[in-house]
């Protein structure tokens, strides 16, 4: 289904780029001798184009049957669910990077995420796909233990991009200043870390083991060292700590779920599209 989501083979959507481009047909030129567009289309057409074909097929059959069941998608949707892809900070610079390295802008984006919405919508319809509260609390109690939260650490998070930054963020701590100023203004330059400088509840098993070591072993109101965090460097204050608790039921039951009616669909919408073309007339040249 990833494949009908999103176009994520930078040489497939450069090549639609290529074909999609007027003028001189030269993709490039080395030592003067030129490379044509339609060699790069052929060379595409060649590695991608029976699976990109079958891609756009699927997508054309659920637009149709979409139209038919007069199913439709709110733009808002839409919006959030890329907003949500996106993500923050800078997880959405990069996310917009990588989309503008690959010549793919952020309306053919919008378009998947409509067609994989309307994908989903039809299957649920089509089989009558219901997740109860009693699937839901099955699958709580035989997952009873790994949903239990582990002991945490409520801690304001500094993270910069060199080691001596983040040393010279420390000394200025040292020597009487505000942390949580210090986070708002790095955090808010950088995008590494929460803008507003907000602590944030590390738990137990979510850090690297030397990185979690370093956090827990800090006493309410404590300041760590630098910290190598994956090649970010991080200053952590810690402000208090978080007991374990054991998974609850009423707390979990919706997330649970809208996780498992998400799993359902996602495993029904390649048979959806699999009777829609069986039921099609389809011509492959």
């Amino acid at each position: 289904m990833k494949k009908l989501v999103i176009c994520v083979a930078a040489m497939v959507c450069a090549g639609i780029a290529f074909a999609a481009q007027k003028g001189s047909d030269r993709a490039a030129e080395v030592n003067g001798e030129a490379i044509k567009k339609s060699d790069v289309d052929a060379r595409l057409w060649s590695l991608f184009g029976v699976n990109l074909t079958n891609d756009l097929i699927n997508e054309r059959l659920i637009l149709q049957e979409a139209a038919k069941q007069k199913i439709t998608v709110d733009a808002a949707s839409v919006d959030k669910n890329l907003q949500n892809l996106k993500g923050q900070g800078k997880q959405a610079e990069d996310f917009t990077a990588n989309l503008k390295a690959q010549g793919i802008s952020e309306d053919v984006v919008r378009n998947q995420i409509r067609i994989k919405t309307l994908a989903e919508a039809l299957a649920v319809k089509k089989f009558d796909i219901k997740t109860t509260d009693a699937d839901a609390e099955a699958f709580f109690k035989l997952n009873k233990k790994s949903l239990d939260k582990p002991e945490g650490v409520s801690a304001v998070q500094l993270s910069v991009p060199s080691s001596q930054e983040a040393q010279d963020m420390l000394s200025a701590v040292k020597a009487g200043a505000d942390f949580k100023n210090l986070a708002v203004a790095k955090c808010t330059a950088n995008k590494l870390c929460p803008a507003d400088g907000s602590p944030v509840v590390i738990y137990k098993g979510q850090l690297p083991a030397d990185v979690e070591k370093a956090v827990f072993a800090l006493q309410p109101g404590e300041t760590s060292q630098v910290i190598n965090g994956n090649n970010v460097f991080i200053v952590v204050k810690m402000i208090k700590a978080v007991p374990a608790a054991p998974a609850e039921f009423a707390a979990l039951k919706d997330q649970i779920s809208s996780v498992l009616q998400q799993q359902k669909v996602g495993q029904a919408v390649p048979e959806m599209i699999k009777q829609l073309r069986a039921e099609a007339k389809i011509k492959v040249y």
